[in-house]
């Protein structure tokens, strides 16, 4: 299996958004604007770090999986990781081995070589 079972403990102290905004400032330090950035609504930022994607996340059957964060926008991100997750499926979202989280709706799951690739779109109004 491809799961972890040592989780990060989130912090429910900062809003989503401004969690959001700190990884996109990251991002546009070390990344830079995608090949499609005049055609999208939401401007992403290729930025290539680590990241773990929490499913079921505080439920006895949570399972947690590693994977690269290859791109962000203010909306949502996408992120490669060697598992799949169900379309609609609600993750908890973990970028540079951060405590910090954001939870995210999962908008589509395509497999690649050797990977998944995972569309997340932000819930930003999530507690």
């Amino acid at each position: 299996m491809a799961y972890i079972t040592a989780k990060p403990q989130g912090t429910a102290t900062r809003k989503p958004a401004d969690i959001v905004r700190e990884w996109l400032e990251q991002a546009a330090s070390e990344g830079r604007p995608d090949h499609y950035s005049g055609k999208r609504k939401h401007p992403r930022i290729d930025w290539y770090a680590p990241a773990i994607v929490r499913v079921r996340a505080g439920q006895p059957d949570e399972r947690a999986y590693y994977g690269q964060c290859s791109n962000l926008s203010t909306k949502g991100a996408a992120v490669r990781c060697s598992e799949g997750v169900p379309e609609g499926s609600i993750v908890v979202l973990h970028i540079n081995d951060g405590e910090e989280s954001v939870s995210a709706k999962v908008k589509h799951c395509s497999v690649g070589v050797g990977s998944y690739l995972l569309g997340l779109e932000f819930l930003l109004d999530a507690t």
